[in-house]
């Protein structure tokens, strides 16, 4: 709880802001606000058939997916994030 705590009053510092990146310290403020609403969001354990699936929607081919975290596949599905083609 004390990381949580001092991370979140150096939000403003930028090397804070880059060592722990935007999404980690918006979740540690869902984390600390008991009204938000999205904290009771679940963190996914593992990706799902159909996340899989979805992904392939996006652009995301087999390989991709296997190097992506859960937590990485169920951002990019939430924010439905396209695969940049090259």
């Amino acid at each position: 709880m004390k990381k949580f705590l001092s991370v979140i009053k150096n939000v403003t510092d930028p090397e804070k802001m880059a060592k722990f990146g935007a999404q980690k310290l918006e979740n540690f403020a869902d984390y600390l606000d008991p009204n938000n609403e999205k904290s009771s969001q679940q963190i996914p354990f593992m990706i799902t058939r159909q996340m899989k699936y979805d992904l392939m929607e996006l652009g995301y081919n087999y390989d991709d997916i296997k190097k992506m975290t859960p937590t990485y596949a169920s951002n990019l599905l939430s924010n439905q994030i396209q695969k940049k083609q090259k």
